[in-house]
């Protein structure tokens, strides 16, 4: 009997599935793939721009297609996250695995992080023993054109290092990869890099979980400024160590290169918080400096925002001030503890979730108004900027700009009333009571 392998991506809601340039490509699965007689179904692809919902429904079609074609294939092998967060994403995975009563399987991030718990969960699944190690897996042009293009652009994910040198307990990289830490050559990174331009790709998005850290990193990149890849343009998925941007030669080439979406692991300012999380620096004004040279070489970027473990409401207002004071945009969660020091929260989720939603919108109006809601002069340079005059004859959101749904209204209200009472040292009213009372106020 012919060895034939049915490899599946399995479907699932993350954020990375909501953007074409995030998208996840079967680079996992690719370890297992014969081209002669396996076959590859990707299931994020039907359930691209799909509402979660559907994203179920998807599922339930699959499934019962799948039961009636098995006796098709000797193997199916199932990647439940390529991604390392992707393992968070259980209850999709769960939905799919459980409807399976057939013998698979499985991969991914999921099981990687989660393996005691799908044991005791399946008796019908078998735990692939992966290193994840895709660094030299190439993914076919035929594959590659099925996925949503970036601004019409081929994309590719690639990967030229493999883990993470360092033990960040937030971080679920080390028990993915087994504390593994390796890299591809200068010559192989680039060769890599040039023969995917060369079928056409012009969207490059290195899916490295730490690409800053390799110790050719830079050289990668001089060699890509003297490559001149006309029309290439450079993703780093999850982002950079904040303190590369340390080296002012190296703001200087990103900005020559055509880089998007530059994120930054700053995580905390709070010294004793790096401590606790085994964050290979603690010094706050190796994060000031860095966020300095980006600025100074005109970079746009984001900050990653740490909230939890010891921190009080005062460690979690200090770094929203950071943020309010920077002009940061950041992108903020909840720690999730990976390590075995069973950390727990001093705060509430419920209180951690307030404080994630109030940095979110601060972070927002502060980078994009830049006005700090903690300064003295704050709500007179906020009425500077709405225009008290034409906020009479308008209203909020058009004379802002802001886009006309529930999270950018409630997003700015959100601010302005903390602004205002923190201020005037005054309660206000609910958020959802909108524009009235803030007009009022700050027509005075």
């Amino acid at each position: 009997m012919i060895q034939r392998k049915l490899l599946i991506q399995a479907l699932y809601s993350a954020s990375t599935n909501d953007y074409s340039k995030y998208f996840p490509q079967p680079l996992i699965l690719l370890k297992y793939y014969n081209p002669k007689n396996d076959r590859i179904i990707d299931l994020n692809l039907a359930g691209f721009g799909k509402k979660r919902e559907e994203k179920y429904k998807i599922i339930d079609r699959f499934v019962e297609t799948l039961k009636k074609h098995k006796s098709q294939y000797t193997e199916i092998i199932i990647n439940c996250g390529e991604y390392a967060p992707d393992g968070a994403f259980h209850k999709f995975f769960d939905y799919f695995l459980g409807k399976l009563n057939i013998p698979i399987k499985i991969t991914g991030s999921y099981p990687a992080v989660f393996s005691q718990r799908i044991s005791e969960k399946y008796q019908n699944i078998e735990i692939l023993n992966n290193d994840f190690d895709v660094r030299k897996i190439e993914i076919p042009y035929w594959l590659l054109v099925k996925y949503p293009k970036v601004n019409d652009a081929l994309k590719v994910n690639l990967k030229i290092t493999n883990g993470c040198p360092h033990t960040c307990t937030m971080c679920p990289v080390q028990i993915i990869h087994k504390s593994k830490y390796k890299f591809l050559s200068l010559e192989e990174s680039i060769k890599q890099i040039k023969r995917y331009y060369a079928q056409g790709i012009r969207f490059f998005n290195f899916i490295d979980d730490n690409i800053s850290a390799t110790p050719i990193f830079k050289s990668i990149l001089v060699e890509l400024v003297s490559l001149n890849l006309k029309g290439a343009v450079f993703l780093v998925q999850e982002g950079f160590e904040i303190t590369a941007f340390n080296d002012r030669s190296l703001c200087k080439i990103i900005k020559e290169l055509n880089f998007v979406d530059i994120k930054l692991g700053m995580e905390n300012i709070n010294e004793q918080f790096l401590t606790s999380i085994n964050k290979y620096y603690t010094n706050r004004d190796i994060i000031t400096k860095s966020i300095q040279n980006l600025k100074d070489f005109g970079i746009d970027f984001k900050v990653y925002l740490l909230l939890g473990l010891a921190q009080t409401e005062e460690d979690i207002l200090e770094n929203i001030k950071f943020v309010a004071q920077n002009y940061l945009a950041i992108r903020a969660n909840i720690v999730r503890d990976y390590s075995t020091k069973g950390n727990t929260n001093t705060l509430s989720i419920n209180k951690l979730k307030e404080f994630k939603s109030l940095a979110l919108a601060i972070s927002t109006f502060a980078s994009t108004y830049k006005i700090n809601p903690f300064s003295k002069n704050a709500i007179l340079n906020i009425k500077n900027k709405l225009n008290i005059s034409l906020l009479k004859s308008g209203n909020l959101i058009s004379v802002l700009g802001i886009k006309n749904n529930d999270y950018g209204v409630h997003s700015l209200t959100k601010v302005i009333k903390y602004t205002l009472e923190l201020h005037l040292n005054i309660k206000l009213f609910k958020i959802n009571q909108k524009e009235n009372i803030i007009f009022q106020i700050l027509s005075h």
